[in-house]
Order: structure tokens, then sequence, then C-alpha cells
């Protein structure tokens, strides 16, 4: 499925996309609020300054995707891949980030911490 195709399905209602391919897709900014990207791949995708409020992205392929100043409050990134992943500028509050892999590459927030 590429980016098109899924903000189209997202403005008709449908928010179940578990499991989809979405590897280098461009979403930027996009409002995906409570969409389902569980154990979807989303390696190398850009999503700067998307809403993804409330998203369910456990298990997700993040590796290497570009997240800054996107909305994951309350979302659940739960065992997601998140190696080289830039979050800096994200909102993180209450975000689920239990089981979360990363390495030396991965930018959290200024004062981030995940202890």
């Amino acid at each position: 499925m590429d980016a098109d195709e899924l903000l189209k399905r997202y403005k008709r209602g449908e928010r179940g996309f578990n499991s989809t391919e979405l590897s280098a897709a461009k979403l930027m900014n996009a409002k995906l609020s409570f969409i389902d990207l569980s154990f979807a791949n989303l390696s190398g995708a850009d999503l700067r300054g998307t809403d993804l409020f409330g998203a369910d992205l456990r298990g997700a392929n993040l590796v290497k995707a570009q997240l800054g100043g996107a909305n994951l409050i309350r979302a659940n990134l739960r065992g997601a891949k998140l190696q080289g992943a830039d979050l800096r500028g994200a909102q993180l509050r209450e975000t689920n980030l239990i089981g979360v892999s990363r390495d030396e590459q991965t930018r959290f927030p200024d004062g981030f911490s995940l202890s």
C-alpha cells in the first residue's frame, strides 16, 4: 500500500492497517489519530509533524523513520523497532515505550529519558 491509498482509506473512516507495508512512505503532517499500524513496516518513513495521537504502533518497524515533531501522545509503541529513528521534537506524553528497541543513532526529544 502506498501513502496516498492509506490516506484515502483513513479519510473514509478505516483505522485498521496492522501489518501494512509502508516503508519509505511520505506521510508528513498527516492527521492519523487512533490509527492501528501495529506490526506495520514504516522503516524509513517520513512522519514528521504527523498527528498519531492514540495510535497503535505496537511492534511496528520504525527503523530510520523520521518522527520529528510528531504527536505521539497516548500512542502505543510497545515493542516497536526504533533503531536510527529521529523523534526529536516529538510529543511523547503518556506514550507506551515499553520494550522498544533502539540504538546509539536513535534520537529522542531534548531532556527525554526512557528510564
